[in-house]
């Protein structure tokens, strides 16, 4: 199965972002006081930002958000940073069609909501929408 150009490209994104992690955990164990520091610092940093990658690439794909990460309240994710990466690579899939990503939708994917589509009535298109896990496994029955 090929994937969307979109998702081609942020898998690779996410590739590079591996291996400059694996650069800098080289160049770490190289380094001493101050510059051990600041490497440790950017590291944390592409971390971050793989993360928000990550995440996008996984809710794209259709993943509910708690097969993708589990992580404290406190350490959230910003929605908009989500948002801004999926509607960089969100595109047509002839499956799927084109999901309009919105700031809601994402928090809701966040919260643990998960998309699906609804059946077409003759003449209408299907349409995508938020439900709660509960509702889509009674759905799926």
């Amino acid at each position: 199965m090929s994937f969307p150009i979109g998702l081609q490209v942020l898998r690779a994104k996410i590739r590079g972002f591996q291996a400059t992690g694996a650069t800098f955990s080289s160049r770490i164990s190289k380094s001493e006081k101050e510059r051990k520091n600041r490497l440790w610092n950017e590291k944390r940093r592409l971390g971050n930002h793989c993360r928000a990658h990550l995440v996008a690439y996984g809710l794209l794909r259709g993943v509910p958000y708690d097969q993708i990460e589990r992580c404290a309240p406190t350490n959230k994710l910003n929605p908009q940073v989500v948002l801004d990466i999926m509607t960089a690579h969100n595109g047509w899939d002839p499956k799927r069609g084109y999901i309009k990503y919105d700031l809601e939708t994402v928090q809701g994917l966040l919260d643990g909501k998960v998309g699906q589509w609804t059946k077409a009535e003759p003449g209408k298109a299907p349409t995508w929408q938020l439900v709660s896990p509960q509702a889509a496994l009674e759905k799926a029955k």
